[in-house]
């Protein structure tokens, strides 16, 4: 086990740790706050680089194949931004204004993109890095009113999943007509279900969002804290789950993350600790405890041999996974 000390704010002023990821090749590791983020480019034998500011609104993150880019989307503007790991220089990535998340490997990946009046492009990366992208496909959705809230790629299922809502000041999220939770195809953007958001709607998209939802690898479900519990949604027809999983200690959970196999759940919670589900049954299996505070977030190595989690302390713990 290995704790890092990072120098996000910790400060109620300031946005805490909200995420954490390893690169794809399992060598770098990110931590993030709504407004900053910092980069170990060799977190098991080199020291961190210094905190990036000025990134308001940070709502999802991802290493570039070859790790050596971070591309971050700013909500606030709508922008996706490409971060240069060694020199900490944040710049436009050129693919259109609008809400956009990512799915990288070390051999390449894609970003998808939500633009002009709702439609949704896939652009395909090249392992080799660079700005250079190419549009495979584009979904002109009918309802051109909506916006999202996204919520994970899961490539090795093939699907992805993203709130669709209409907007309306002063009306709670799933109560409008064109509220829903939909799963398109990775492969073309093609749905693959839509399921009308109850009245957990709202919760899901101010508590969960793209930072604390997690797919599950064969993608059958999805998992998102609320409030003491983890609520797990089927993302296909007629699925039978456990609807949630209680915190047994009533405390706030924070962040959820799948091991790479899937045959396991991990879960921060304000109680101080990491929590381990078997997904099979989902009976809790360990329970870590860290003196690094309210454990924020959690990640596993693209491997699965480490996890990661991250305390509203700053402090970043990296341990061993036997499983």
């Amino acid at each position: 086990m290995m704790v890092l000390d990072s120098d996000i704010p910790t400060t109620r002023q300031h946005a805490t740790a909200t995420g954490l990821a390893f690169s794809p090749d399992g060598r770098s590791l990110v931590v993030t706050a709504r407004n900053c983020a910092q980069v170990w480019p060799r977190w098991q034998d080199g020291p961190r680089q210094p905190v990036v500011r000025h990134i308001n609104d940070l709502e999802r993150f991802a290493f570039s194949p070859d790790g050596t880019a971070l591309f971050l989307y700013l909500s606030g503007n709508s922008r996706t931004r490409w971060m240069n790991v060694k020199a900490g220089i944040v710049m436009d990535f050129p693919v259109p204004p609008g809400p956009s998340w990512f799915a990288f490997d070390t051999n390449g990946g894609f970003l998808i993109v939500s633009h002009e009046g709702g439609k949704l492009t896939r652009f395909d990366y090249p392992a080799s890095g660079g700005t250079a992208t190419t549009a495979r496909w584009t979904v002109e959705r009918h309802d051109r009113g909506s916006f999202y809230q996204f919520g994970e790629i899961r490539e090795s299922a093939e699907v992805f999943l993203a709130l669709e809502y209409q907007f309306e000041v002063g009306q709670p999220i799933g109560r409008h007509p064109n509220d829903w939770l939909v799963v398109r195809s990775t492969s073309d953007g093609s749905e693959t279900r839509r399921v009308r958001l109850n009245e957990e709607g709202q919760q899901l998209l101010e508590k969960a969002g793209p930072l604390a939802a997690a797919t599950h690898p064969a993608g059958g479900y999805f998992a998102f804290p609320l409030r003491h519990r983890i609520r797990i949604w089927p993302l296909t027809a007629n699925a039978r789950l456990k609807e949630s999983l209680a915190n047994t200690s009533r405390s706030t959970f924070n962040g959820v993350a799948f091991h790479p196999n899937g045959k396991h759940l991990a879960a921060t919670s304000n109680d101080k600790t990491v929590k381990l589900y078997d997904t099979a049954t989902f009976q809790l299996l360990q329970t870590f405890t860290w003196d690094v505070g309210r454990m924020r977030a959690v990640c596993f190595s693209p491997d699965g041999t480490l996890a990661a989690a991250v305390g509203d302390t700053g402090k970043v713990v990296v341990w061993d996974v036997d499983m």
